[in-house]
């Protein structure tokens, strides 16, 4: 039986990639997430190759909404799989949990990108993107 969540799993630093993505999926199969369904960035793309599941892997688009979210979480929740697993930075994290969320499934964060508190919120912000170096608002 899977312990309450929020659970917070440290992997050891190793020096290639394709070790880390077996240590991935093997820490996966440790916390009992048989049948994930995968979501990822263009950097998380390796890692999650070598997860198995009942889906193909998926990326967000570009303008990834609440609406794409809830469509990805009843794929998700269509195929069988008991999780969602985000592999990727904050867009791909947030569109996770959104998909969690409405797909009534559990969501795996694995950050390739530690500059945001994605990893660690239950809050998902989807929203018009901004040029880089722009306010989020303005007084």
């Amino acid at each position: 039986m899977r312990e309450e969540f929020p659970q917070v799993f440290h992997l050891d630093a190793v020096d290639r990639e394709d070790d880390a993505a077996v240590e991935l999926a093997r820490g996966l199969r440790a916390i009992e997430i048989k049948a994930p369904f995968v979501l990822t960035s263009v950097h998380g793309q390796k890692l999650a190759a070598r997860i198995e599941g009942p889906g193909v892997v998926q990326r967000p688009l570009e303008g990834a909404n609440q609406t794409w979210a809830a469509k990805l979480g009843a794929m998700a929740r269509h195929s069988g799989a008991d999780a969602i697993v985000a592999v990727g930075g904050g867009r791909t994290i947030d569109m996770a949990k959104l998909a969690a969320a409405r797909g009534g499934l559990v969501v795996v964060a694995v950050p390739t990108r530690l500059s945001h508190d994605g990893i660690c919120s239950p809050v998902a912000a989807r929203g018009p993107r901004r040029p880089h170096g722009q306010p989020a608002c303005t007084a």
